[in-house]
């Protein structure tokens, strides 16, 4: 039994991977497209939330990982 979808963990390091500026190319036949969208719109969402003080740097964060999905999906340009 899995407890994820399939490539989740990879799809979410290949995501955090090029947001560092990573050529994830020779490894997107493991990227799933589906976990991808979901994780993207997770993050678009908190970033909708105000930050506390303590998490301004994790919003920061879920920003860039929220553009990083969305470059590898071919939504947005790099």
């Amino acid at each position: 039994m899995d407890l994820g979808p399939a490539n989740a963990d990879m799809t979410t390091l290949l995501i955090d991977l090029h947001k560092y500026g990573h050529n994830v190319t020779d490894y997107m036949d493991r990227f799933e497209r589906s976990y991808a969208w979901l994780r993207a719109g997770h993050w678009l969402h908190r970033l909708t939330l105000p930050p506390s003080p303590s998490n301004v740097k994790i919003r920061e964060s879920q920003h860039r990982s929220a553009i990083s999905a969305l470059q590898l999906l071919g939504v947005i340009q790099k």
